[in-house]
């Protein structure tokens, strides 16, 4: 096991171990999102095994699918950051939650970064799978119960595996003991509930609104080093308002509207739907014929980032 303080080491160079971790666990996260439950009834389980797959063979091959790929700008930002903050607004709930939390438990415990993740629950299921407040807190009970993943797992967990998924539990749960994990809303929040900081984003408004719509839930995503939004529903209410239909080559500043440079953010998304933006030139013919489902699909993504202007 590699330490955190080795970890550390030389971070500042190009390559630096810490920037190679880094890229595996943020890739794991993104592609933590092609499980969505719309999505398992057509993609196969190989297909995700090799989504999902980390190492640096894995990760060149990986980055071949991610179509805008703007991680160096992240890992930029990043390692700017001292004792900072992480938000995430979060997208589906199972094995996509599992990714974003271990994401941020990288960034807190092996990362001299950040020091704090908020998490963006919705208030109702946007979307049928969307993480809501019980999700959060269920999802991390769940390693604690030693029977749950031995009654439901295909593969067999020795006593050592369900050890490990406990002391997991253990320690996250110490995260939000301790504030350095933050759930924006009350963890007790019901279904529905209307919360200053939860109630925008399952209203009807497109993300680019919320500097008008929403102007205290700005200045609070404000206060984060790095905003995270994962997902493709998240895309596409953030981009583009009503699921427009953009020329794929429109840049990513200009589709973010009012919102752009408010805030420094980055999405993290699968492509499971038709609209996107901010792709180079040529693409779109290419994967047109390449691979003609490759806007739905789930097997390629974007990662697009817009940092805050001062």
């Amino acid at each position: 096991m590699i330490e955190s303080k080795d970890l550390h080491e030389g971070f500042e160079q190009p390559g630096s171990a810490l920037e190679i971790a880094f890229m595996e666990m943020i890739q794991a996260d993104l592609w933590g999102n092609a499980t969505d439950l719309s999505l398992l009834v057509d993609l196969k389980y190989e297909d995700l095994q090799k989504l999902q797959a980390v190492g640096a063979k894995a990760q060149a091959e990986q980055a071949k699918m991610i179509l805008r790929n703007d991680l160096p700008k992240v890992w930029d930002c990043l390692k700017r950051m001292k004792d900072g903050r992480v938000d995430i607004v979060l997208d589906n709930a199972g094995f996509e939650l599992y990714t974003d939390l271990i994401f941020a438990d990288f960034l807190i415990s092996s990362t001299p970064f950040v020091s704090e993740v908020v998490f963006h629950p919705k208030n109702i299921p946007w979307f049928v799978s969307d993480v809501l407040p019980y999700d959060f807190t269920w999802a991390i009970d769940s390693l604690a119960d030693t029977t749950f993943f031995k009654s439901h797992s295909k593969v067999p967990l020795t006593d050592d595996d369900v050890a490990h998924l406990g002391s997991l539990a253990k320690r996250w749960r110490g995260h939000l003991d301790s504030g350095r994990f933050r759930l924006s809303v009350p963890l007790d929040t019901p279904l529905g509930g209307d919360t200053p900081l939860g109630s925008f984003w399952t209203t009807q408004y497109a993300y680019q609104d919320m500097p008008a719509a929403a102007p205290h839930l700005v200045d609070e995503l404000a206060k984060s080093g790095l905003v995270v939004f994962k997902g493709d529903l998240n895309y596409r209410k953030r981009v583009l308002i009503g699921d427009a239909k953009w020329p794929t080559t429109t840049s990513f500043e200009k589709a973010l509207g009012p919102l752009a440079g408010k805030i420094t953010l980055v999405s993290l998304r699968t492509n499971k739907a038709d609209t996107i933006a901010g792709l180079p030139e040529g693409v779109e013919a290419e994967l047109d014929t390449k691979a003609p489902d490759w806007r739905v699909s789930g097997k390629y993504a974007v990662v697009s980032f817009s940092p805050k202007r001062e």
